[in-house]
């Protein structure tokens, strides 16, 4: 508190001093009032009494008091009063007293003290940590705080707070209570200061509702999968306001499903097992009471799914099956679920010897299993229910056995695809064979007990030997077709898928060489049809047609039946040599191509008769001829080939020539050696020439001898046909084949001569084909005919 002194001095009074000392002496410097509190104001001051040269106390009458206010307005306190009481204003703030005294000779002089009138603390400031509503029974933290101008921080305290009953009253600056009761309420929070000023109160809502129990569903968690069929635990808690546990008495459990009203399932327990009979979506309710008042209910809900159990079965690989080491497999499988769960399906493969191999929706691939038995898992697995099941197959990943095999014996001639064609002199034949082998997983030949032979009978293996070598197999004529299968160590559990397997195929034919008899010799012509056979000659100058039953068996052979002596049939000036013979299939007719001793060719027509007369076409036409043949069953159609470039068509019943061919396909003949007459409305040709220097068969595709087709073949002598196979006598004593259609294409298959591999026939003159049978004519000092047995009906296919 400071004072101040003002003197005021009268000019025209010479010598007067203004009062001295004047003191305010109440109220104290520093004090702190309230605002209208009535105070106890005094003060004195002094003045120079020149009598006496001392200073002397002043009387009140002297002294004027005045309040000065915080924005300097002025009022007047007291006048004439040295002591007194005083009320200040309400307002709070810094104010000013004035103390002035006047002396006789109205010099003045003033003093001033300064006092506070006190402020009450602002609105205080109320925190809440809880955000309404607040659940009851929730711990809710309460703090306040407020300021004063002139203590700072309010204390602790001087904070005074307003709640609700059970509290009602509270001092301090934090309370944490969970009392609050349920409703809406204002908490209140006013301040004092030292001086007993009270602030602003202020409030805040709280708003406490009681929603009833928390409770909880333990058992099926969300979205679990349940499986149908059987017992499934459930079970649940609660807990109320006070964090008690809800009575298991007061729950009750409902179920819902889609299609199905709500229904009760157990009530008055908080666990128990229940059994879903049926598949699909499911909402279970549990619903508990706490021990409030009023009574309040809590609910909660869990969607769950009942399924079945997933099922999956393997498609791929099959049980048994054999994979090469190191290559690609796929692995497949059907997985199926209850509707509307197959999107959450996927497969787990694993193998006993490698474990985990993969994942993810069928199919998968994988190339890196190990060598070995493996047992290969496939488990389905629903992702979002995590049910599963699993089933099994059986596979074997290895480096099959490989093998070699070796004919021991050489071989007659290569025949379609390579096919080994083997030659016997009789009707069946031993073909010794060796399998040489090597097992990469062993690194060692395959034991001989391992190595197994069948042969194909009726598309059925048949097993006929055991071991590396086969020796003592007799195999009949015709294909025989073998399977070789060499077992590795795995046999015992996978069988044939552990097997290397190698299939082959060799043909068996017979040699055969046919007595024809001493009654014929120089044959120039050779025929046959099913069971008989036709040889034209001479037989010591008298020109034949021989004919013969063809005995077939183990050892066929040639029976002769009947010979025709021409000299004998027709008139003595007529005696002629026999040239070539046809035989109609009609009526078995032959008719006989001969030359007289003067060089005259002649025809002879129904050798076998009685009456028969030759009979020479006009002109000389026969001049020259070098081959007869006849319409197999028209009798009124019959060829020649004449001169070596000529192809007649003549009819021997008018005894007239209808056509002269000398070309085929824009190239003249030369060498015109044979012509045949082929009957069957399936065959791939119906006439058949020989031109041997052109090195070509030309093939008619009907008896008129149009559309012509060129078969390129090695200086032909003869052909005959067994089948789609055609059969080329060449000039060199081999026979090629060919295989031919209707349209004029050809493929060479291949050639064959003699008995052995290379070899030639000899004497060659003429060939024919009946079926699985072909007869070729070596004539001159051999006499005979040679029977080739292919022992396929259609010469090289069945």
């Amino acid at each position: 508190m400071s004072r101040t002194f003002s003197v005021t001095v009268d000019p025209d009074i010479e010598g007067n001093s203004p009062p001295n000392a004047v003191t305010i002496s109440l109220p104290t410097p520093g004090e702190l009032f309230v605002p209208g509190e009535q105070i106890n104001v005094a003060g004195s001051a002094t003045d120079y009494d020149p009598a006496t040269s001392q200073y002397v106390a002043m009387e009140a009458s002297a002294f004027t008091w005045e309040l000065i206010y915080p924005n300097n307005t002025v009022t007047n306190m007291a006048t004439g009063r040295s002591e007194f009481l005083y009320t200040l204003p309400r307002d709070a703030g810094n104010y000013t007293i004035r103390l002035t005294a006047t002396d006789k000779y109205q010099a003045k002089a003033s003093s001033t003290r300064q006092l506070r009138i006190n402020s009450a603390p602002a609105l205080p400031v109320i925190a809440m940590n809880q955000t309404n509503p607040i659940r009851i029974g929730t711990v809710i933290t309460f703090t306040g705080s407020a300021t004063d101008v002139e203590d700072g921080s309010i204390a602790p305290a001087s904070l005074t707070w307003k709640f609700p009953a059970p509290i009602n009253t509270w001092y301090g600056n934090s309370l944490a209570t969970n009392t609050i009761p349920e409703g809406t309420h204002i908490v209140e929070l006013s301040a004092r200061d030292s001086k007993g000023a009270v602030s602003a109160t202020a409030t805040r809502q709280v708003i406490v509702s009681n929603t009833g129990p928390t409770m909880t569903i333990a058992s099926p968690t969300e979205n679990f999968a349940v499986v149908a069929s059987l017992p499934f635990a459930i079970s649940g808690s609660g807990v109320d306001v006070n964090n008690a546990a809800v009575d298991a008495s007061t729950m009750v459990w409902e179920l819902w499903r889609a299609g199905v009203a709500t229904y009760t399932i157990a009530s008055q327990t908080a666990a128990f097992n229940y059994t879903f009979d049926e598949v699909g979506h499911y909402v279970l309710t549990l619903t508990g009471k706490d021990a409030a008042t009023p009574i309040k209910t809590g609910t909660t809900q869990r969607m769950f799914t009942v399924n079945a159990t997933p099922s999956v079965s393997i498609t791929w690989p099959a049980s048994g099956t054999r994979f090469d080491l190191n290559s690609e497999i796929t692995f497949d499988a059907n997985l199926s679920d209850s509707p509307g769960e197959e999107a959450f399906l996927i497969a787990s493969w694993s193998s006993s010897i490698d474990d985990d191999i993969g994942y993810g929706v069928p199919p998968l691939k994988y190339s890196n299993l190990s060598a070995g038995s493996h047992v290969i898992s496939c488990k389905v697995i629903n992702t979002r229910s995590k049910l599963s099941t699993s089933t099994s197959t059986m596979i074997l990943v290895n480096t099959l056995p490989v093998g070699t095999l070796t004919y021991d014996i050489a071989t007659y001639a290569d025949g379609p695809d390579g096919r080994p064609i083997f030659m016997s002199t009789n009707s069946s034949m031993n073909i010794p064979m060796t399998m040489t082998t090597y097992d990469a997983d062993t690194n060692a030949e395959v034991a001989p007990e391992k190595i197994n032979w069948f042969f194909i009978e009726n598309n059925i293996e048949v097993p006929f030997a055991t071991g590396k070598t086969v020796t003592t197999q007799l195999f009949p004529l015709g294909l025989a077709s073998i399977t070789v299968r060499i077992y590795d160590s795995f046999a015992e559990d996978f069988e044939d898928q552990a097997s290397a397997t190698y299939k082959t195929g060799f043909q068996v034919w017979q040699s055969r060489l046919l007595d024809v008899g001493a009654s014929i010799g120089n044959m120039t012509y050779l025929h046959t049809t099913t069971g008989k056979a036709y040889l034209a000659g001479y037989d010591g100058g008298n020109s034949v047609v021989n004919a013969y039953e063809f005995r077939d068996g183990l050892n066929p052979f040639l029976e002769l039946t009947k010979d025709y002596i021409l000299a004998t049939t027709t008139l003595p000036s007529y005696d002629y040599l026999s040239v070539d013979a046809a035989v109609t299939d009609k009526d078995s007719k032959i008719i006989a191509l001969g030359t007289q001793a003067g060089g005259d060719h002649y025809l002879i027509h129904d050798v076998a008769s009685a009456t028969a007369r030759p009979y020479m076409l006009p002109s000389n036409t026969l001049n020259g001829a070098t081959s007869l043949a006849m319409h197999p069953s028209d009798l009124t159609i019959g060829y020649l080939t004449v001169g070596g470039n000529k192809l007649l068509k003549f009819s021997p019943a008018s005894k007239l020539l209808e056509e002269t061919i000398t070309s085929a396909d824009g190239t003249t003949f030369n060498g015109l050696s044979r012509v045949r007459s082929i009957a069957g409305g399936t065959l791939v040709g119906k006439v058949f020439a020989a031109d041997r220097v052109n090195n070509r068969v030309v093939r008619y595709l009907d008896y008129s001898l149009g559309s012509p087709v060129i078969t390129s073949a090695s200086a032909p002598v003869d052909v005959a046909v067994s089948g789609n196979y055609l059969l080329v006598l060449e000039n060199s004593g081999k026979v090629s084949v060919h295989l031919i259609d209707s349209t004029g294409k050809s493929n060479f298959v291949m050639r064959f001569g003699g008995t052995v591999a290379g070899g030639t026939f000899t004497n060659i003159e003429g060939i024919s084909c009946s079926g699985k049978d072909l007869f070729i004519l070596e004539a001159g000092a051999t006499n005979r005919v040679h029977l080739i047995r292919s022992g396929m009906t259609n010469w090289l296919s069945d």
